[in-house]
Protein backbone atom coordinates (compact mmCIF):
# COMPACT_ATOMS: atom_id res chain seq x y z
CA UNK A 1 0.00 0.00 0.00
CA UNK A 2 2.80 2.41 0.80
CA UNK A 3 4.56 1.54 -2.45
CA UNK A 4 1.41 2.36 -4.40
CA UNK A 5 0.91 5.64 -2.52
CA UNK A 6 4.51 6.68 -3.12
CA UNK A 7 4.71 5.27 -6.64
CA UNK A 8 7.53 2.90 -5.64
CA UNK A 9 8.03 -0.28 -7.66
CA UNK A 10 10.78 -1.95 -5.60
CA UNK A 11 10.07 -3.81 -2.38
CA UNK A 12 10.58 -1.97 0.87
CA UNK A 13 13.69 -2.34 3.03
CA UNK A 14 14.09 -3.02 6.73
CA UNK A 15 16.36 -3.17 9.77
CA UNK A 16 15.49 -5.70 12.50
CA UNK A 17 16.87 -4.41 15.82
CA UNK A 18 17.57 -7.14 18.36
CA UNK A 19 17.07 -9.82 15.72
CA UNK A 20 18.10 -12.73 17.99
CA UNK A 21 18.33 -15.94 15.97
CA UNK A 22 17.73 -13.98 12.75
CA UNK A 23 14.71 -16.02 11.64
CA UNK A 24 12.60 -13.00 10.68
CA UNK A 25 15.49 -11.55 8.67
CA UNK A 26 15.88 -14.90 6.93
CA UNK A 27 12.17 -15.07 6.06
CA UNK A 28 11.93 -11.49 4.80
CA UNK A 29 15.14 -11.84 2.77
CA UNK A 30 13.83 -14.96 1.08
CA UNK A 31 10.62 -13.10 0.24
CA UNK A 32 12.72 -10.58 -1.65
CA UNK A 33 12.90 -7.77 0.91
CA UNK A 34 16.33 -6.24 1.38
CA UNK A 35 17.47 -5.50 4.89
CA UNK A 36 19.61 -6.56 7.82
CA UNK A 37 19.35 -7.80 11.36
CA UNK A 38 21.38 -6.43 14.25
CA UNK A 39 22.00 -8.04 17.62
CA UNK A 40 24.61 -7.53 20.32
CA UNK A 41 25.35 -11.27 20.42
CA UNK A 42 26.02 -13.53 17.47
CA UNK A 43 24.07 -16.79 17.40
CA UNK A 44 25.46 -20.09 16.15
CA UNK A 45 22.46 -20.55 13.87
CA UNK A 46 23.54 -17.50 11.84
CA UNK A 47 26.15 -19.69 10.17
CA UNK A 48 23.37 -21.94 8.83
CA UNK A 49 21.73 -19.18 6.78
CA UNK A 50 22.61 -18.24 3.20
CA UNK A 51 25.21 -15.53 2.77
CA UNK A 52 22.53 -13.19 1.42
CA UNK A 53 20.96 -13.04 4.91
CA UNK A 54 22.65 -9.96 6.37
CA UNK A 55 23.13 -10.36 10.13
CA UNK A 56 25.40 -8.03 12.09
CA UNK A 57 26.79 -8.36 15.61
CA UNK A 58 26.76 -4.85 17.00
CA UNK A 59 26.33 -3.03 20.31
CA UNK A 60 24.94 0.47 20.15
CA UNK A 61 23.46 3.12 22.40
CA UNK A 62 19.93 3.91 21.19
CA UNK A 63 20.14 7.58 22.20
CA UNK A 64 22.92 7.98 19.63
CA UNK A 65 21.61 9.59 16.43
CA UNK A 66 24.27 8.28 14.03
CA UNK A 67 22.97 4.86 13.02
CA UNK A 68 22.85 5.30 9.26
CA UNK A 69 19.32 3.87 8.96
CA UNK A 70 17.87 6.82 7.02
CA UNK A 71 17.82 4.93 3.71
CA UNK A 72 15.67 2.06 5.05
CA UNK A 73 11.88 2.00 5.04
CA UNK A 74 11.14 0.06 8.22
CA UNK A 75 12.68 -0.34 11.65
CA UNK A 76 11.48 -3.57 13.28
CA UNK A 77 11.36 -4.41 16.96
CA UNK A 78 10.28 -8.07 17.19
CA UNK A 79 10.39 -9.01 20.90
CA UNK A 80 13.24 -6.50 21.23
CA UNK A 81 12.81 -6.23 25.04
CA UNK A 82 14.92 -3.32 26.42
CA UNK A 83 15.09 -1.70 22.98
CA UNK A 84 11.31 -1.74 22.39
CA UNK A 85 10.48 1.88 23.39
CA UNK A 86 13.58 3.08 21.54
CA UNK A 87 12.53 1.63 18.16
CA UNK A 88 10.06 4.45 17.29
CA UNK A 89 12.54 7.02 18.60
CA UNK A 90 15.33 5.77 16.33
CA UNK A 91 12.95 5.48 13.37
CA UNK A 92 11.49 8.96 13.85
CA UNK A 93 14.96 10.52 14.04
CA UNK A 94 16.34 8.59 11.06
CA UNK A 95 14.08 10.31 8.52
CA UNK A 96 10.53 11.59 8.13
CA UNK A 97 9.78 8.69 5.77
CA UNK A 98 10.96 5.84 8.02
CA UNK A 99 8.33 3.59 9.63
CA UNK A 100 8.42 1.48 12.79
CA UNK A 101 6.94 -1.92 13.62
CA UNK A 102 6.73 -3.17 17.20
CA UNK A 103 5.80 -6.64 18.41
CA UNK A 104 6.35 -6.22 22.17
CA UNK A 105 6.89 -9.04 24.62
CA UNK A 106 8.62 -8.27 27.92
CA UNK A 107 7.76 -4.74 29.13
CA UNK A 108 10.78 -2.44 29.40
CA UNK A 109 11.11 1.31 29.73
CA UNK A 110 13.66 3.69 28.20
CA UNK A 111 16.26 3.19 30.93
CA UNK A 112 16.32 -0.59 30.43
CA UNK A 113 14.40 -1.44 33.59
CA UNK A 114 11.06 -3.25 33.69
CA UNK A 115 8.06 -1.04 32.95
CA UNK A 116 5.90 -0.41 36.02
CA UNK A 117 2.15 -0.70 35.50
CA UNK A 118 0.25 2.57 36.10
CA UNK A 119 -3.34 1.30 35.85
CA UNK A 120 -4.46 -1.45 38.23
CA UNK A 121 -7.55 -2.11 36.10
CA UNK A 122 -5.36 -3.37 33.23
CA UNK A 123 -2.93 -6.25 32.97
CA UNK A 124 0.78 -5.47 32.79
CA UNK A 125 0.78 -6.31 29.09
CA UNK A 126 -2.29 -4.18 28.23
CA UNK A 127 -0.97 -1.26 30.25
CA UNK A 128 2.39 -1.51 28.48
CA UNK A 129 0.75 -1.58 25.05
CA UNK A 130 -1.17 1.58 25.92
CA UNK A 131 2.04 3.19 27.16
CA UNK A 132 3.88 2.36 23.92
CA UNK A 133 1.11 3.92 21.85
CA UNK A 134 1.43 7.11 23.90
CA UNK A 135 5.20 7.05 23.38
CA UNK A 136 4.76 6.66 19.62
CA UNK A 137 2.41 9.66 19.48
CA UNK A 138 4.82 11.79 21.51
CA UNK A 139 7.60 10.87 19.11
CA UNK A 140 5.55 11.98 16.12
CA UNK A 141 3.71 8.87 14.87
CA UNK A 142 0.04 7.98 14.52
CA UNK A 143 0.23 4.38 15.76
CA UNK A 144 -2.10 1.62 14.63
CA UNK A 145 -2.73 -1.59 16.57
CA UNK A 146 -3.23 -4.97 14.95
CA UNK A 147 -3.26 -8.63 16.00
CA UNK A 148 -1.02 -11.07 14.16
CA UNK A 149 -2.04 -14.61 13.25
CA UNK A 150 0.84 -16.30 15.02
CA UNK A 151 0.94 -19.03 17.71
CA UNK A 152 1.79 -16.69 20.59
CA UNK A 153 0.00 -14.96 23.44
CA UNK A 154 2.02 -11.81 22.68
CA UNK A 155 0.79 -11.14 19.16
CA UNK A 156 -0.49 -7.56 19.31
CA UNK A 157 1.66 -5.28 17.19
CA UNK A 158 1.98 -1.52 16.81
CA UNK A 159 2.45 -0.11 13.31
CA UNK A 160 3.85 3.39 12.89
CA UNK A 161 3.58 4.31 9.20
CA UNK A 162 2.07 7.79 9.49
CA UNK A 163 3.38 10.99 11.12
CA UNK A 164 1.34 13.51 13.06
CA UNK A 165 3.45 16.45 11.83
CA UNK A 166 4.63 17.87 8.53
CA UNK A 167 8.03 17.02 7.07
CA UNK A 168 9.09 20.67 7.42
CA UNK A 169 8.89 20.26 11.22
CA UNK A 170 11.39 17.36 11.36
CA UNK A 171 14.19 19.41 12.93
CA UNK A 172 11.90 20.86 15.60
CA UNK A 173 10.44 17.42 16.33
CA UNK A 174 13.91 15.94 16.70
CA UNK A 175 14.60 18.44 19.48
CA UNK A 176 11.23 17.67 21.06
CA UNK A 177 11.95 13.92 20.98
CA UNK A 178 15.30 14.45 22.66
CA UNK A 179 13.62 16.42 25.44
CA UNK A 180 10.97 13.70 25.82
CA UNK A 181 13.58 10.96 26.22
CA UNK A 182 15.71 13.07 28.58
CA UNK A 183 12.63 13.52 30.76
CA UNK A 184 12.17 9.75 30.83
CA UNK A 185 15.78 9.25 31.86
CA UNK A 186 16.11 12.13 34.33
CA UNK A 187 15.87 9.94 37.44
CA UNK A 188 17.99 7.14 35.98
CA UNK A 189 21.38 6.52 34.50
CA UNK A 190 21.83 6.37 30.73
CA UNK A 191 20.44 3.29 28.99
CA UNK A 192 22.75 0.33 29.51
CA UNK A 193 22.65 -2.53 26.98
CA UNK A 194 22.77 -6.18 28.00
CA UNK A 195 26.08 -7.86 28.52
CA UNK A 196 27.47 -9.29 25.30
CA UNK A 197 28.07 -12.63 26.99
CA UNK A 198 24.86 -13.92 28.54
CA UNK A 199 25.28 -15.25 32.06
CA UNK A 200 23.53 -18.58 32.60
CA UNK A 201 21.91 -18.65 36.04
CA UNK A 202 19.67 -21.72 35.98
CA UNK A 203 21.85 -23.82 38.32
CA UNK A 204 23.32 -25.81 35.42
CA UNK A 205 26.67 -24.02 35.60
CA UNK A 206 27.21 -24.47 39.31
CA UNK A 207 30.21 -26.58 40.39
CA UNK A 208 29.21 -30.24 40.15
CA UNK A 209 30.36 -30.97 43.69
CA UNK A 210 28.05 -28.23 45.02
CA UNK A 211 25.07 -29.62 43.10
CA UNK A 212 25.85 -33.18 44.21
CA UNK A 213 26.25 -32.15 47.85
CA UNK A 214 22.91 -30.29 47.95
CA UNK A 215 21.04 -33.13 46.24
CA UNK A 216 22.61 -35.64 48.66
CA UNK A 217 21.67 -33.59 51.72
CA UNK A 218 18.04 -33.31 50.58
CA UNK A 219 17.88 -37.01 49.64
CA UNK A 220 19.30 -38.07 53.02
CA UNK A 221 16.69 -35.99 54.84
CA UNK A 222 13.95 -37.78 52.96
CA UNK A 223 15.55 -41.19 53.45
CA UNK A 224 15.80 -40.49 57.18
CA UNK A 225 12.04 -40.04 57.31
CA UNK A 226 11.73 -36.25 57.39
CA UNK A 227 8.09 -35.97 56.28
CA UNK A 228 8.01 -32.24 57.01
CA UNK A 229 10.73 -31.22 54.56
CA UNK A 230 9.62 -28.10 52.74
CA UNK A 231 11.25 -25.75 50.28
CA UNK A 232 11.59 -23.12 52.99
CA UNK A 233 13.35 -25.48 55.40
CA UNK A 234 16.06 -26.62 52.98
CA UNK A 235 18.35 -23.55 53.34
CA UNK A 236 18.83 -24.37 57.04
CA UNK A 237 20.43 -27.67 56.00
CA UNK A 238 23.02 -26.09 53.73
CA UNK A 239 26.43 -24.61 54.45
CA UNK A 240 27.23 -20.91 53.98
CA UNK A 241 29.25 -21.77 50.85
CA UNK A 242 26.32 -23.67 49.31
CA UNK A 243 23.92 -20.81 50.06
CA UNK A 244 26.33 -18.31 48.54
CA UNK A 245 26.36 -20.28 45.29
CA UNK A 246 22.57 -20.62 45.25
CA UNK A 247 21.96 -16.90 45.75
CA UNK A 248 23.63 -16.15 42.41
CA UNK A 249 21.10 -18.32 40.57
CA UNK A 250 17.63 -17.40 39.30
CA UNK A 251 15.12 -19.26 41.43
CA UNK A 252 17.75 -20.69 43.76
CA UNK A 253 16.81 -23.98 45.45
CA UNK A 254 13.54 -24.19 43.54
CA UNK A 255 15.35 -24.11 40.20
CA UNK A 256 17.84 -26.77 41.33
CA UNK A 257 15.01 -29.06 42.44
CA UNK A 258 13.20 -28.50 39.15
CA UNK A 259 16.38 -29.57 37.37
CA UNK A 260 16.19 -32.80 39.39
CA UNK A 261 12.48 -33.51 38.98
CA UNK A 262 13.41 -37.09 38.09
CA UNK A 263 14.40 -37.46 41.76
CA UNK A 264 12.22 -35.03 43.73
CA UNK A 265 8.59 -34.08 43.59
CA UNK A 266 6.79 -31.24 45.36
CA UNK A 267 3.26 -31.75 46.68
CA UNK A 268 1.92 -28.41 47.87
CA UNK A 269 4.73 -27.12 50.13
CA UNK A 270 6.25 -30.51 50.95
CA UNK A 271 9.04 -32.33 49.18
CA UNK A 272 9.04 -36.07 48.50
CA UNK A 273 10.82 -38.53 46.23
CA UNK A 274 9.48 -39.26 42.80
CA UNK A 275 8.09 -42.78 42.47
CA UNK A 276 11.20 -44.92 42.25
CA UNK A 277 11.48 -48.57 41.28
CA UNK A 278 14.10 -50.24 43.46
CA UNK A 279 15.53 -53.55 42.30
Amino acid sequence: QQNEARDKKCKQTFVDIGCGNGLLVYLLTNEGYKGLGIDLRRRNIWDKYDSKVDLVERVFTPSDDTFGFEHYDWLIGNHSDELTPWIPYIAANASHAMNAFLLPCCPFDFNGSKYQRTCSALSQYSCYMRYLQTVCRELGFEPKVDKLRIPSTKRICIICDERNYDKSMQSMMKTKRKEFVNEKLKDFNEYKPREKVEVVRNCTRLPKDIIQSIVTIIANELLNGNANLTLGSIPRLLSADMLSHMKSQCGGIQTLLRNHKHIFNGIEDFLIFQNLIIY
